[in-house]
């Protein structure tokens, strides 16, 4: 699968990149909602977006609300308090991945790549 990973972390990012691409996935990575929307701006097709904070929240509203994306699965991710991240979840059918998560979280959300077995992880910040 292709990927867009949006996450201002530079270490979180790289160990989200480096995760999908053991799971056999084409990671896109960018910083910010602005340079995923330009992506999206240019036609450049996902098979899934993963997207962190409050700018996640506003990219999923527009990712929705364009007919060319609005199908596309969509996980929100926050290390903040889960209650309004989840709300937006639920309003525009995506999946909420509360941080820090497990590796095996993220993988069950996306679907981990044929081949690679998803069994007990540690959480993500061990690997940090």
């Amino acid at each position: 699968m292709r990927i867009l990973v949006v996450e201002d972390d530079d270490m979180v990012r790289n160990l989200v990149e480096e995760v999908l691409h053991e799971a056999r996935h084409t990671a896109v990575l960018v910083s910010n909602g602005q340079e995923a929307g330009e992506l999206l701006d240019r036609g450049e097709k996902f098979d899934h977006i993963i997207s962190a904070g409050m700018n996640g929240a506003e990219l999923l509203r527009r990712v929705r609300g364009d007919s060319q994306t609005a199908g596309v699965p969509f996980i929100l991710m926050s290390g903040a308090d889960p209650a309004p991240f989840k709300e937006v979840c639920a309003r525009y059918s995506a999946e909420f991945l509360a941080k820090p998560f497990s590796i095996d979280g993220l993988l069950a959300l996306v679907g981990a790549g044929e081949g690679v077995e998803v069994g007990v992880a540690p959480d993500i910040l061990d690997l940090l």
